[in-house]
């Protein structure tokens, strides 16, 4: 096999350019993180283009470009340019930018010292991106001023979009494999949650087969076995409600809803575990107002969102729940004194199976779905529920919002 040695800022030949790319196309292939995929992507370009310094940035959670791997590039400089970009982080259709001359380009003007300083004469912006958007960028650096020729520019956005479709490709590995590491969690917690109940109405029924004499045991062990039979009603429920939701065959009865009874019914059937764990339920005074809904999974959403509070709320803590109205909704909202949410969790919350504690000595019982149930249940009646909190220890605050009906 020939080897290719390419000088950096030298032209490549046809047939080492074909080599060149060959070699990348593999280490894209076969790269098995980003990591790998930059280190190809920089190889790349350093090797088939006259490029002396090269650079990926990739946006991001805010939009901001940020270097993710750079070859040749001092630390100063890398601190003072980044962030700068042609386009915006979503951009599409995106063409590649040549600075011929940085040092007299009025747009780097505010760069000059730095360039002067890091011997960067020419510069050359090509999109990298993800699904039709602009997701990062590749960055061609030369030492000379008009470095950079059409061929330059081709065989940079040809390297840009095998990176592209690179990223795509790890990105979908990675979503697999989040996915499967809810389902294992998902599985684990539903043997756990189908177990206790059921060792429990076991318990509780050999108690009673041996005839206890004591009127006392004997009401103790039907009380157990009625609530963890309920308890097991409500996860078979909840499971067959995601598994409806999912496939599209949830149906709703809608008509015409006051929202008051509602809650007061969410939070009758709240009371007795609030209450047993010395929590208090409050609803405050708001309008009256009404909306097209099915008054059963209206109800349901309430009671899933109250009992979520009591879950997480400790004993001699509060949920309350607020009605108002904005200018074209009825608003929801409840409000509890407990544990709160984490910011690193808040934009997972109403995904199912997510629970902020997944661990086998978690704390709090549950699959996780509860407020996947919400958010599905609202948005079949048009509306939409956020979650807000200021941390752990903080309480937290959901809010639904329904379009409501004219007076």
């Amino acid at each position: 096999m020939s080897v290719v040695v390419h000088h950096p800022g030298v032209p490549l030949s046809a047939d080492a350019l074909l080599e060149a790319l060959r070699r990348l196309s593999y280490a894209v292939a076969t790269a098995s993180d980003l990591v790998a995929i930059y280190d190809a992507a920089l190889t790349g370009l350093l090797s088939a283009t006259v490029a002396t310094r090269a650079a990926v940035l990739i946006a991001d959670g805010s939009g901001v470009f940020r270097f993710a791997a750079w070859r040749g590039l001092s630390k100063e400089y890398r601190a003072a340019v980044e962030g700068h970009t042609p386009w915006p982080a979503g951009t599409r259709g995106a063409a590649p930018v040549v600075v011929p001359d940085a040092l007299a380009d009025p747009s780097l003007s505010r760069f000059a010292s730095v360039l002067t300083t890091e011997g960067v004469r020419a510069l050359a912006f090509l999109p990298l991106c993800t699904a039709g958007a602009v997701s990062g960028t590749f960055m061609l650096y030369s030492d000379a001023p008009h470095a950079f020729d059409e061929r330059d520019l081709r065989v940079g956005e040809t390297i840009a979009a095998q990176i592209g479709f690179a990223l795509t490709r790890n990105r979908a590995e990675a979503e697999a494999r989040e996915a499967n590491r809810l389902k294992d969690e998902f599985l684990a917690a539903l043997s756990h949650e189908l177990r206790t109940p059921v060792n429990a109405i076991v318990g509780w029924a050999r108690i009673l087969e041996q005839r206890p004499t004591d009127r006392e045991t004997a009401e103790r062990a039907v009380a157990a076995i009625k609530r963890n039979a309920a308890a097991q009603e409500a996860l078979v429920r909840d499971l067959l409600d995601v598994s409806r939701i999912t496939s599209g065959q949830l149906a709703l009865e809608r008509r015409p809803t006051p929202l008051e009874p509602i809650v007061s019914a969410a939070l009758d059937a709240a009371r007795p575990a609030a209450e047993a764990k010395g929590v208090m339920l409050e609803a405050s005074d708001g309008v009256t107002t009404h909306v097209l809904g099915d008054p059963t999974r209206l109800q349901q959403i309430v009671w899933n969102l109250v009992s979520n509070g009591v879950k997480f709320t400790p004993s001699g803590g509060c949920v309350q729940v607020r009605i108002a109205t904005d200018a074209s909704n009825a608003v929801i909202a409840v409000r509890d004194t407990g544990q709160g949410i984490s910011p690193e969790f808040l934009p997972h919350v109403f995904e199912r199976f997510r629970q902020a504690d997944p661990s086998s000595t978690r704390l709090h019982s549950g699959l996780g779905l509860g407020l996947a149930i919400v958010r599905h249940l609202v948005e079949l009646h048009g509306g939409t529920v956020s979650a807000d909190s200021t941390g752990e220890g903080h309480g937290s605050t959901f809010t639904v919002r329904l379009p409501r009906l004219p007076h």
